[in-house]
């Protein structure tokens, strides 16, 4: 049985790993498959399908992540992307792009990315993402103005767990 829970930390590890390599839009193979086998050492319960979901969806994330990264300035211009934990963004990065291609309801989208950020990221990264993807949901939905994330109170600089 699919467990999307465990598709969609295996899609941010994956996704992770195509941002910390400065992957091209289309990643190559042999990248693919070491991240691959990168994930496979981390979860030993991950089946072979959720292993190509989890593929499938984190370079359908890694592809909209300009689409992303442009409105996570908007939303949070004190915090640009570029300042970002390479965690959180991942993390930030993936739940848009499950909200924005209807892959998952937008409530079950931030709440399995504020999880993620507790299981992975510093103490203060949940209230974080949530923040800025409650916005991202708002915008998405249509809403005119959606009030900007100051992450300056939220944010602790210390170093993110390891994936």
């Amino acid at each position: 049985m699919i467990s999307a829970q465990r598709v969609r930390i295996a899609a941010f590890q994956i996704l992770y790993g195509l941002d910390a390599n400065k992957a091209q839009d289309k990643p190559g193979e042999r990248l693919l498959q070491s991240l691959r086998e990168s994930v496979m050492d981390e979860s030993e319960d991950l089946e072979a399908r959720e292993l190509r979901q989890a593929e499938k969806l984190a370079i359908e994330a890694y592809a909209g992540r300009r689409e992303a990264d442009e409105l996570f300035e908007k939303l949070s211009p004190a915090w640009p992307v570029s300042r970002q934990p390479a965690v959180d963004r991942a993390i930030l990065r993936l739940a848009y792009h499950e909200m924005a291609a209807s892959k998952a309801p937008p409530k079950v989208a931030i709440d399995e990315a504020i999880d993620m950020a507790r299981q992975f990221s510093t103490e203060k990264s949940p209230s974080f993402v949530n923040a800025l993807l409650d916005a991202a949901m708002r915008k998405l939905a249509g809403a005119e103005t959606v009030e900007t994330v100051e992450p300056a109170s939220t944010i602790d600089p210390a170093e993110p767990k390891a994936c």
